[in-house]
């Protein structure tokens, strides 16, 4: 057995053990609502409040589903209608879970393997090893079971393919990604503008929007869908840090922060081996100055890790990085933590975090220390990364 194998295998074993006794509400309901595709199409789905995703999130949701229904409980239907404390104490959730989470672990763990054939060979079993050992991969993947693993798939299937010098499989894989979730968009800017002619701009935007547009257009003439996935509050805390310039006006952070990126990237000589490296910092940005959800950090792990195998001296950063992470979780509602073992003891379902009888009225401000210290790393990460001319990020050096 080779090494890699070995990796992958040891990933897969320690993924599924976590899956099948951890559950997460947000995988629940996301559940639910998938289900009433069946009776209801896009209509029946988008008119949950909480249908927050893309169309191609919940297709892709319910074609899992639909291939693991004969390894699925009889009871599987009527399980899934039923109330949360009912599910939880089912005799069959365990197997339930591990058919409905099977299919995210085998994407991570491609995700995986495809980021890490983007570095050399002595750095790829090292990288390959980091993730499927890694926290962040394991809480947010195997017990959150987080939808985002579906465009993290298709962003590093873009950026192989823009390795490899094609282009247009890059834009289409990118345009995919983007369908699932929108923060891969960040991104297709410094693709486009890496391409020097016009023509070659508009033909790979029209190959980006073909999957993105296209995706989307069976339910943009639903009032729901605007209201509840594409213009939702949820969706906009990105650009909920301002500074006020008086006049009722203010500066959006992120937008300034993008657009600086966006100015610096133009100036920059080679700009087709730049994408990949000005990507993260675009997501970099984002979740520095974000009221960012927990399960985002996935979209960065890819960094962290990178950041963890060249820069392996420098590991107070990453030692305060997931301190600073799993402080967050661990001052958080039970349910993101201590609940989600609830398929074990269902009592935990309901169980109030002790950590928040301790501190009281200062979690707020602990956890805000949190978001701070994180927030401080991944710029700090990204900030030596940029640095670092002579190696680009995720640019096989021995292509």
């Amino acid at each position: 057995m080779g090494q890699m194998t070995f990796i992958l295998l040891l990933g897969l074993i320690i993924r599924i053990i976590i899956a099948t006794f951890t559950i997460n509400w947000d995988f629940l309901r996301i559940t639910q609502i998938t289900l009433n595709f069946p009776s209801g199409g896009l209509f029946e789905i988008y008119r949950d409040p909480l249908s927050l995703y893309p169309v191609l999130t919940y297709w892709t949701r319910y074609a899992l589903i639909w291939l693991a229904k004969p390894f699925l409980s009889p009871s599987f239907w009527q399980w899934n209608k039923s109330g949360d404390l009912a599910i939880i104490s089912d005799v069959y959730i365990f197997r339930n879970l591990f058919f409905l989470k099977l299919p995210f672990i085998l994407i991570e763990i491609a995700t995986a393997y495809i980021f890490s054939s983007l570095l050399s060979k002595n750095k790829s079993k090292l990288f390959l090893l980091a993730w499927m050992i890694n926290p962040i991969a394991l809480y947010t993947i195997t017990a959150f079971t987080n939808v985002d693993v579906f465009p993290i798939f298709f962003m590093a299937l873009s950026l192989y393919f823009l390795n490899k010098k094609r282009s247009l499989s890059a834009s289409f894989f990118l345009g995919v990604a983007s369908a699932y979730k929108f923060f891969p968009l960040l991104g297709f800017p410094f693709l486009i503008f890496s391409l020097k002619k016009s023509g070659q701009k508009i033909y790979h935007t029209l190959i980006f929007l073909l999957p993105f547009i296209g995706s989307q257009i069976p339910a943009l003439a639903l009032p729901q869908y605007w209201k509840n996935s594409l213009t939702a509050p949820a969706n906009r805390v990105i650009l909920a840090a301002t500074v006020n310039i008086g006049n009722n006006k203010v500066l959006i952070l992120f937008v300034i922060v993008y657009f600086l990126l966006f100015f610096q990237y133009l100036v920059e000589m080679q700009k087709i081996r730049r994408v990949n490296l000005y990507l993260f910092l675009a997501l970099s940005s984002l979740l520095a100055i974000s009221a960012f959800n927990v399960q985002w950090a996935y979209w960065l792990l890819p960094l962290i890790l990178y950041y963890q195998i060249y820069f392996v001296k420098e590991k107070v950063v990453i030692y305060l990085l997931y301190l600073a992470y799993f402080g967050i979780i661990l001052l958080s509602q039970a349910a993101l933590n201590i609940g989600m073992l609830s398929p074990i003891a269902p009592t935990l379902w309901t169980m109030e975090n002790p950590l928040l009888r301790l501190t009281g009225k200062d979690v707020i401000l602990l956890i805000n220390i949190c978001y701070s210290l994180f927030a401080a790393a991944i710029i700090y990460m990204s900030y030596r990364i940029y640095q670092e001319k002579n190696r680009e990020i995720f640019q096989n050096e021995e292509d």
